[in-house]
């Protein structure tokens, strides 16, 4: 069979690289979503991801965590998990664990063809998506999240809390004017966790903690103005969630197909437009590493909900230089929302600024 080389991994590549004409799928217009099968792979359409991330504690430790499993579509329609060496589909998988009482980061990378079981989609109707040795697996109750990678590993019990959160207009989240620069993308942000993880020197550890579920589908890239994205998922204190995009402009300003949600304690859902949003980057941090520069502490406004929060990392070194080089973390969130003073954890994802 043919061989496939990855393809060139960048802010781009991974949102997708045009469908118009290709025999993916585009997103044009809003659809009805239905679950657990909205859980499984969207063949048609040629990018789709996986995304858990949240904040753990046990054994008097703090950590970090994040699993994204990503599907690159050959072939529209191959099936998700081809059989023998056939492959209709490219998976990656990217593994990082936060240790915060040590201050170390640890990031590891899975690349498979989605044949000879070595990474595909399977099960119905609740679905496991799997890279080699990385994995989720979708259930009644949540999903369970496994990776290990020199002597870093996870295992994690994620129960959901809410229904699935449909983010953008009923699920369809915008990213550009033109046809098909858009995605399907839902979150599940309320996810209680248990299960261990494992650190080089501290064995395995039981733990609890928080979850947060992000699936998108598309077929379409970044419009030629845009040159990658910050995004952010906040979980405060008194159970309201916020989740922003940040789609940024060749200049760095917020480009106006930005957006997110607000769901509110009680579980009231509030589409953001990327005018409700002010950002004001408070401090940067350039890899030692890499030379890369990311904005690591923000002030985020938002009048309309009357909440004005700083964001910060919980530790500055959270890079992933692989496949591609983004920054992804754990991070600290203190304010006020609708004029009571808030605390929170997030999680903050930084694509586009590389050096090179």
């Amino acid at each position: 069979c043919a061989d496939h080389s990855p393809p060139p991994l960048t802010p781009r590549a991974v949102l997708g690289a045009g469908a118009m004409g290709s025999g993916f799928a585009a997103v044009v217009a809003p659809r009805a979503f239905s679950f657990p099968r909205d859980h499984a792979a969207h063949p048609d359409f040629r990018t789709e991801w996986w995304y858990a991330t949240g904040h753990l504690v046990g054994g008097g430790r703090e950590f970090g965590y994040q699993l994204s499993l990503f599907r690159f579509g050959l072939e529209p329609g191959a099936p998700p998990a081809g059989r023998g060496w056939s492959a209709g589909h490219l998976y990656l998988g990217h593994f990082a664990l936060t240790d915060l009482a040590e201050r170390r980061f640890h990031a590891a990378e899975r690349f498979s063809r989605g044949s000879a079981g070595l990474a595909g989609v399977r099960g119905d109707p609740w679905p496991e998506v799997w890279v080699e040795d990385f994995s989720m697996s979708f259930g009644d109750e949540g999903l369970r999240v496994r990776a290990a990678d020199g002597g870093y590993a996870l295992d994690l019990s994620l129960r959901a809390v809410r229904p699935p959160v449909l983010n953008g207009e009923a699920g369809l989240s915008r990213k550009g004017q033109a046809p098909g620069q858009a995605s399907y993308y839902y979150s599940m942000p309320q996810l209680k966790a248990d299960g261990s993880v494992r650190v080089p020197g501290g064995g395995e550890i039981a733990v609890s903690g928080d979850g947060w579920l992000d699936r998108e589908w598309s077929s379409e890239g970044l419009a030629p103005e845009q040159a990658g994205w910050d995004w952010f998922a906040i979980r405060f204190d008194d159970q309201a969630t916020l989740m922003l995009y940040r789609l940024r402009d060749r200049r760095g300003e917020s480009h106006a197909y930005s957006g997110g949600t607000y769901v509110a304690p009680e579980g009231a859902v509030r589409a953001l437009e990327a005018g409700e949003v002010e950002y004001r980057v408070r401090r940067h941090w350039t890899s030692p590493a890499t030379g890369a520069r990311y904005p690591l502490a923000w002030r985020i406004g938002i009048p309309a909900l009357d909440l004005e929060v700083e964001v910060d990392p919980l530790l500055d070194a959270q890079e992933l230089d692989l496949s591609f080089r983004y920054w992804e973390g754990a991070a600290r969130v203190r304010g006020t929302l609708a004029g009571r003073a808030r605390e929170g954890r997030a999680y903050v994802e930084l694509t586009g600024y590389d050096s090179d």
